[in-house]
C-alpha cells in the first residue's frame, strides 16, 4: 500500500486542514463557543435520526455548511467535544450540522452504513440526513454550492453513503476511517468489510456509486473528496482507503495509482491534489 507521509498535530490539525481545503482562514480557538441546538421538526425522518446545529450569531447569507458524522458509541456532543466542530464554525463563520444516531436503532450508536434500507437514496438514515440538510436550508441562507460532508468510523462509511446517494447536494467530503459505498448489504458483511476489507477493482467499486442514483440525471458529483486512514486502526482496516480512492477515482474518471506526497508542519499546510481526490495516511488509532 502505498503510504502518504504526514507530520501533523492531530486532531487539531485534521480539522485545520479540512477548513483550509473548503477554503476558510486558519485562526486561534481560544475563546470560540456554541451550545448546538436539537431541531425536532425536518421531515418524516424515516432514520428515526437526532438533529442537532450549531449556528453562530449574525451569519451572513450565503455561508456554507458543513455536516459532520460521529463514529460508533459517540453522540453528537462528545463527537464535537473530541473534534472542536463547533468553535470552528465560530471562527470561520459556517453552519454546522450533527446528525445522532439513536441507540434503538443501532445498540452501539453506529449510524446503519451497512443496511440497504438506511443506505439508499430516498429511504432510512440517508433521507434522514438529506431532510436535515434542506430544513437548514429553509430556515438558513445556505449557499447550496458550498455544502459538505465529514465523518469518523461509522460517520465516515456513512459519509460514502451520502456522496454516492445525494451527489448533487455535496461540494466535497471527507472521510476518515471509512468504508467504499455498497462494500456490505448487512450487519455481518459490514464487520468483514471494516476488519478485513473487500478488494474490487475499480470499475466495480465505480457502479456501486452509479447505481445508487442510477436512473437520475443530477447535477455533478462532489468537486472534493479527502480520505484518512490511522494505521493502527482496530475496527477499519487499512485496505478500505485504497478502496475508497479506487472507487472515488473511477467515478470521477482519474488515475488512482498516481504517487504524490502531502507533508503538513505546524498550523500552516501545504497539499498536493489528483484533480478531485488526496488520501492521507496516519500513523493513529481511530477512535469511534
Amino acid at each position: 500500500m502505498n503510504k502518504t507521509s504526514v507530520i501533523v498535530s492531530y486532531p487539531l490539525c485534521l480539522f485545520a486542514a479540512i477548513l483550509l481545503w473548503l477554503g476558510l482562514p486558519f485562526t486561534s480557538l481560544a475563546q470560540a463557543e456554541m451550545a448546538l441546538e436539537e431541531i425536532t421538526d425536518f421531515g418524516s425522518n424515516p432514520g428515526n435520526l437526532r438533529m442537532f446545529i450549531g449556528m453562530p450569531d449574525e451569519l451572513p447569507e450565503g455561508v456554507p455548511l458543513v455536516v459532520a458524522l460521529h463514529g460508533c458509541t459517540q453522540t453528537a456532543a462528545a463527537f464535537d467535544d473530541e473534534t472542536g466542530w463547533a468553535k470552528y464554525a465560530v471562527l470561520w463563520r459556517f453552519a454546522l450540522l450533527l446528525p445522532e444516531q439513536r441507540p434503538i436503532n443501532n445498540g452501539q450508536r453506529c449510524f446503519n452504513w451497512f443496511r440497504r434500507t438506511d443506505a439508499s437514496r430516498d429511504q432510512g438514515e440517508a433521507l434522514s440526513i438529506r431532510q436535515m440538510i434542506a430544513a437548514l436550508q429553509t430556515r438558513h441562507a445556505i449557499n447550496p454550492e458550498r455544502i459538505y460532508i465529514t465523518g469518523l468510523s461509522a460517520g465516515g462509511a456513512m459519509t460514502s453513503v451520502m456522496l454516492a446517494t445525494y451527489p448533487e447536494v455535496f461540494a466535497g467530503g471527507a472521510i476518515m476511517a471509512g468504508v467504499p459505498y455498497g462494500c456490505a448489504s448487512g450487519m455481518l458483511s459490514g464487520f468483514w468489510c471494516m476488519l478485513w476489507g473487500r478488494d474490487l477493482d475499480a470499475a466495480e467499486w465505480e457502479a456501486k456509486v452509479r447505481h445508487a442514483t442510477a436512473g437520475l440525471s443530477l447535477a455533478r458529483r462532489p468537486a472534493k473528496l479527502s480520505l484518512w486512514q490511522g494505521d493502527e486502526d482496530g475496527w477499519v482496516v487499512e485496505m478500505n482507503q485504497q478502496e475508497l480512492l479506487e472507487q472515488w477515482s473511477a467515478v470521477f474518471g482519474i488515475d488512482s495509482n498516481r504517487k504524490y506526497r502531502i507533508t503538513f508542519t505546524d498550523s500552516r499546510m501545504r497539499h498536493t491534489t489528483i484533480r478531485r481526490v488526496h488520501r492521507v495516511w496516519k500513523p493513529i488509532r481511530s477512535r469511534g
